[in-house]
């Protein structure tokens, strides 16, 4: 019997509790969507109406997949565009979370349940990409194990979803064959090609988006430091944490260093490793440890008679759903759009920068990016209207109220403060950050830092400008 022969028997077998696991967190996703809209997602839906020549907000430094999934699906309206993402990467992700387990010979049911624990049903899709870089990533695991030489492919793909995921490429060299090696290297960059031909149109070099990715996140973020949150670790495994642990072990006291195994373990090292490098300490970033964290729980359950795995399992659920609820019942319903409305009506299409630039442009009133503090004042006698949101983190100079208060206020609530006195014509906002940056640097102490990809990434590698050159010749 074929490997898609003994895949169909096991769905005929018995569809229902798949359908209804799956119906559950569909549910889920497209709740938690409705309840709140990630600024990330935000970001996004904003960045793939610009792609799409629909939108006058643009931020290169982010990875492209996901916006281009939905502009595909904006053909009838944006909003049902977001709703469609979320129902076709749900769908890909329990396809995924099947195809990984069958590639493993992993009980599929078990594995699809673990893979959707509540911190995956809570953050998955909060913000947009992390769903779909798990079921990308499940992907190229099913195909490495099988030695399919398009594994690498899939991996291009989640990295166009998360950039920090290119620290995997290494776990290419799995592949049984050395061909497949080189082979998936090619397939790892044919799936980048388009973005690079974009991006040289565009700005002149491939790496662009990636170097202006990290220069604002690693590079230009040396006062930040490094550090692995222990919490945020607990979180991510959840109930899970502990069969994982135990998985673990187990693995190590056998020996059981199966190629299969071993990938996993490696997985593991280079997504801890990834997560800890990270200057910016977010709890999301933690998600892509769900698929070695699932994988040893499930490992660890082979140790289990049927009767404590039926306990066991008893546990997961019940404290799954009472970690979901929690996480909903504890969600609070944003106010940007209330917000973005009474400033629109205060300032009509007056050119405006806030801290929270992304959710007010998202719901119609465009913004930029809040200017440093050395930059207020000149951003106000130049027309800008100046928005603070005091719940946002940054900047920390608008909690100097006096600082705040010398300057013209056309309101202040509660929730914010509106500063300025002209009316600057509105331009779209597609500046990069190292655009951004060296305009402030300009200004402030009158030099720039270099804006050239390869210095950034790669320290002015020849290697670097020749690939561009073919490139541009090939575009």
């Amino acid at each position: 019997m074929s490997a898609t022969q003994k895949f169909k028997k096991s769905w005929i077998k018995d569809p229902v509790k798949y359908i209804l696991l799956w119906f559950f967190a569909l549910s889920i996703f497209l709740l938690g969507h409705f309840l709140f809209v990630g600024w990330d997602f935000s970001s996004y839906v904003l960045n793939a109406q610009f792609l799409f020549g629909q939108g006058n907000f643009f931020e290169i430094y982010r990875a492209p997949l996901m916006s281009v999934i939905l502009g595909m699906f904006s053909l009838f309206d944006w909003k049902v565009a977001e709703y469609a993402y979320i129902i076709f990467t749900a769908c890909l992700f329990f396809y995924s979370s099947l195809r990984l387990a069958r590639s493993i010979e992993s009980d599929r049911f078990l594995f699809s349940l673990f893979s959707l624990n509540a911190f995956v049903l809570l953050f998955g899709l909060v913000e947009g990409t992390e769903l779909l870089a798990l079921a990308l990533l499940q992907l190229f695991l099913a195909f490495l194990l099988e030695d399919k030489w398009y594994a690498g492919f899939f991996l291009g793909l989640a990295c166009l979803t998360r950039y920090p995921l290119v620290v995997l490429f290494p776990l290419l060299l799995f592949h049984k064959q050395w061909r497949n090696w080189i082979w998936g290297a090619m397939s790892f960059t044919l799936a980048f090609i388009p973005w690079f031909v974009y991006n040289h149109i565009h700005y002149g070099n491939i790496f662009y988006s990636i170097a202006d990715s990290y220069a604002m996140n690693i590079l230009y973020r040396d006062y930040l430091i490094t550090s692995f949150n222990w919490s945020y670790l607990l979180f991510a495994g959840n109930i899970l944490l502990p069969f994982a642990i135990l998985g673990l072990i187990l693995f190590l006291w056998k020996k059981d260093f199966s190629r299969k195994n071993l990938l996993f373990f490696i997985f593991l090292i280079f997504a801890l490793y990834s997560i800890s490098t990270q200057k910016v300490d977010v709890l999301r970033y933690y998600i892509t440890l769900t698929i070695p964290i699932v994988f040893f729980s499930v490992y660890s359950f082979h140790s289990f008679s049927p009767d404590r795995r039926r306990i066991f399992l008893g546990v997961i659920v019940t404290v799954s759903l009472l970690f979901l609820l929690y996480g909903m019942i504890d969600h609070q319903k944003e106010h940007f759009k209330g917000v973005a409305e009474q400033v629109h009506t205060l300032i009509g299409d007056c050119a405006l920068k806030s801290n929270v630039w992304v959710p007010l442009t998202y719901y119609g009133t465009l913004s930029e990016p809040q200017p440093q503090e050395k930059m207020l004042w000149h951003d106000i006698e130049e027309g800008y209207y100046v928005l603070f949101f005091y719940s946002a983190r940054e900047p920390d100079y608008m909690l100097n109220e006096s600082f705040i208060l010398s300057f013209p206020v056309v309101v202040q609530t509660k929730e914010y403060i509106l500063l300025g006195n002209g009316c600057l014509a509105q331009e779209p906002v597609t500046k990069s950050y190292l655009q951004q940056l060296n305009a402030y640097l300009f200004f402030v102490d009158n030099y720039t830092v270099s804006d050239d990809p390869c210095e950034i990434l790669f320290d002015g590698s020849k290697v670097c400008t020749s690939v561009n050159n073919i490139v541009a010749v090939g575009s």
